[in-house]
């Protein structure tokens, strides 16, 4: 009867172990599941049916290694940005030169992985707009042949922005020069375009010719009175244009924006300038480092510095805290002269600096 229960109970213990390393292997195979899955793309990310871009025009000057790109959006819907590479010989077929690290971000654009965008994170530029930037191409690239340009966007996933290469969007195109920028592949379309620019390859439409009428958004030619475009219909936000054949004004920028080349409105935060509408906090160079800047200065190496290292009158004024931002300030032959704000003398901290006792602040 011993020796019975002994079997048995190691009986026991064989199944017992047996059902733990299956509860073991289950909880192993749920947690390997789980880092899988991270690995997997829920949803893949692709561009809006619509996107679609053309060089306007491109230029190369060998001799100064500057290339010049205009691109506009021919497309139904804004985009971000582009991916930019090149040829440096005749028929090459892919283009692998990678172009956005020679971006001159001195004539507009920034860079972003890879990518050139025309303002920062978001999708800026309009349907019909026009965007213009400049390479600084290193001699060793030797002469670019021809470009590939495929827009990118920022779409929403998960309630998370995302970056997206609109690779079906990609195009082609001989630089200027190596058969006059003819876009490789594209057709002009002016089909039921009386004028303007044919929406496939941005040429304008032969006909071109509205007499004492206007050209209007969709290539027709009607009276001024009749035309009904607006400055949002061709995405502009600020600035004066051409719209409906008559210069109009198309609002101004807020607070902290400024007015740019193509007519949008792009931030001036992140410049490494204290723009009229923010503070000097804002801008990553000088982050941690003080809390305002005056109006107009630049933040170089956590401190305040008026641009190009100019202290005029307007600075001088500016740094006396009166609550001047800008206007005329002129130079006083006599003394420091007294303004709505308050009393200015001659030992007043800095004013040796600048005009000792001549100086007239103006509020503006």
């Amino acid at each position: 009867m011993i020796l019975k229960g002994i079997k048995e109970k190691r009986g026991i213990s064989v199944m017992v172990g047996y059902v733990l390393l299956i509860v073991f292997a289950i909880i192993i195979g749920a947690i390997v599941f789980q880092w899988l899955r991270t690995y997997v793309p829920a949803q893949q990310l692709e561009c809006e049916n619509g996107v679609s871009v053309f060089l306007k025009n491109s230029s190369f000057d060998e001799a100064t290694g500057e290339l010049n790109v205009t691109i506009q959006n021919n497309g139904r819907f804004n985009i971000a940005g582009y991916f930019i590479h090149a040829t440096n010989e005749t028929g090459q077929e892919l283009a692998t030169i990678e172009l956005s690290e020679y971006l001159n971000t001195d004539f507009g654009g920034s860079k972003f992985g890879g990518a050139v965008l025309f303002s920062s994170g978001q999708n800026s530029l309009k349907p019909g707009i026009v965007n213009a930037e400049t390479f600084d191409i290193p001699p060793e690239l030797g002469e670019l042949v021809s470009l590939r340009i495929t827009p990118t966007r920022f779409q929403e996933l998960n309630d998370r922005n995302r970056f997206v290469s609109c690779g079906d969007s990609s195009i082609e195109q001989l630089i200027g020069g190596q058969g006059e920028g003819a876009p490789v592949g594209c057709t002009p379309d002016c089909s039921g375009r009386e004028c303007g620019l044919d929406p496939v390859c941005g040429e304008t439409c032969p006909q071109n010719n509205c007499g004492t009428d206007v050209c209007d958004l969709s290539g027709q030619c009607v009276p001024p009175e009749e035309c009904t475009d607006t400055c949002s219909d061709y995405g502009y936000e600020c600035g004066t244009w051409s719209v409906c054949g008559a210069s109009t004004g198309c609002g101004t920028c807020n607070s902290g924006f400024e007015c740019n080349a193509t007519g949008q409105c792009d931030s001036l935060i992140g410049n490494g300038v204290c723009d009229s509408g923010e503070t000097c906090a804002e801008e990553e160079a000088c982050e941690g480092e003080q809390a305002v800047c005056s109006i107009g200065q630049i933040c170089q190496s956590g401190s305040c510095d008026w641009q190009g290292g100019v202290y005029g009158e307007d600075e001088y004024c500016i740094d006396l805290g009166l609550g001047y931002i800008g206007g005329d300030c002129v130079a006083n032959t006599g003394q420091c002269t007294s303004n709505p704000n308050g009393a200015l003398e001659d030992d007043e901290p800095g004013a040796e600096t600048y005009c000792p006792g001549q100086v007239l602040c103006c509020i503006s």
